[in-house]
């Protein structure tokens, strides 16, 4: 993996999430549940606040939320079978199931999971 660090802070500079209910309850408590994960994110330069995709499940009765993939855009080039665990989490290299980015540079989507947070009432 080789990343270019300062164009994917750039990305993140002006990068907004989607507005939904559930992507606000995943940007508010991501970084403060899992500082862990959002420092190893930082260091590549990716805001963990500024998901580009999140696949989820909600469960009512508990009132929680499985994030089941948690995507994020990082400039660079990354190995196709990129694989690894980091606390408790899988980050694989999403080569084939995300929304066009519709960026033309050399990048790719990193993505883990899965992660379950409280939800908020909506």
């Amino acid at each position: 993996m080789t990343i270019n660090l300062q164009k994917t802070a750039e990305y993140y500079k002006t990068a907004e999430p989607c507005d939904c209910a559930y992507c606000r309850n995943y940007c508010s408590k991501i970084k403060a549940q899992r500082p862990d994960i959002a420092e190893h994110l930082a260091g590549m330069g990716v805001d963990i606040e500024k998901p580009f995709e999140l696949f989820f499940v909600e469960d009512d009765v508990h009132k929680t939320v499985l994030y089941c993939c948690c995507m994020y855009v990082v400039y660079g080039e990354c190995e196709k079978d990129l694989d690894y665990d980091l606390g408790g989490l899988r980050f694989t290299n999403n080569t084939d199931c995300h929304p066009s980015t519709d960026i033309t540079e050399e990048h790719f989507i990193l993505d883990f999971g899965e992660i379950t947070l409280d939800m908020e009432e909506i």
